[in-house]
């Protein structure tokens, strides 16, 4: 059973609750951004929650068993959370705590009502509506290893163990051009044909740097990517980990030289061998 501060439960019982939300959101790269929903700042437990941007929390739900909570909220955008940023993918997988207090009281106190990863956000004229997702998002996930063809593991995690952090597998470069957002040219590249295809590329300087983007396409030293980088590219530099398209011949075997971690059933008989007669 949950306890809540017997102060703010006094609150939330009169006639006229001075309730005010609590946010917190804590990015992947640690920076941690803590708003309230009230006109002027607010100290809680020795943290300060700005009262910019503004925050409106609605479509608050809960439910039981292994069903998702979620909630959505407006959050203006200012210097910190910025248009730019949120479709660069800064903001994805961030942390957030949702909770509640009395901002009249003398010592505030939270009483947390959620707590998960964000979930979509939706960038509109001036502000972003953001779904946060509580932790039970993570059993509506697949557990299990199911037969297939292909690798289940993705390259260099602890499954596949082949480490890909040093060339050849990892190099740098420097852009020459850019002929969109959505691929970039380095004629000094001699790697064959695809050989970056499905792996990841990042920038390491310029408008771009600290952002990363799945490759799509790898030819002749341009590299073509499945979704294009926010901001405008130039002769910035980069770093690009060769992919893996999960084979067993081509890929595990062939180029890493890791056959033996494979994580599929590249000779898996299909329904109609199955079938057929003897």
């Amino acid at each position: 059973m949950k306890t809540i501060d017997a102060g703010l439960l006094a609150v939330y019982q009169s006639p006229g609750p001075t309730i005010v939300t609590l946010v917190t959101v804590t990015r992947t790269d640690a920076q941690v951004f803590r708003w309230v929903s009230l006109d002027r700042d607010l100290i809680v437990g020795g943290n300060t929650y700005l009262a910019s941007p503004g925050v409106q929390l609605s479509s608050l739900v809960s439910t039981e068993g292994s069903g998702v909570d979620n909630a959505e909220i407006k959050i203006l955008e200012d210097a910190d959370i910025t248009r730019a940023d949120i479709l660069a993918g800064i903001w994805d997988g961030a942390e957030f705590e949702i909770a509640e207090t009395d901002w009249k009281a003398t010592t505030p106190v939270k009483n947390i009502l959620k707590a998960g990863k964000l979930g979509n956000v939706k960038p509109m004229r001036g502000h972003s509506v953001v779904e946060f997702r509580d932790l039970r998002q993570a059993m509506q996930g697949e557990h299990a290893a199911v037969l297939q063809e292909t690798c289940r593991y993705q390259l260099g995690d602890a499954k596949c163990t082949k480490s890909v952090t040093a060339p050849p597998f990892t190099v740098t470069g420097t852009v020459d051009s850019s002929a969109s957002q959505y691929s970039v040219t380095d004629a000094a590249r001699t790697e064959v044909a695809d050989y970056f295809g499905n792996g990841f590329f990042t920038f390491t300087s310029g408008l771009n740097a600290g952002l990363t983007q799945k490759i799509k396409t790898f030819s002749a030293g341009v590299f073509v990517f499945w979704n294009q980088f926010i901001f405008p590219i130039g002769n910035d530099n980069y770093t690009a980990v060769a992919g893996c398209r999960l084979r067993f011949q081509e890929d595990c075997k062939t180029k890493f030289d890791n056959a033996v971690n494979f994580g599929g059933e590249p000779n898996k008989r299909n329904p109609d061998t199955l079938m057929a007669p003897a």
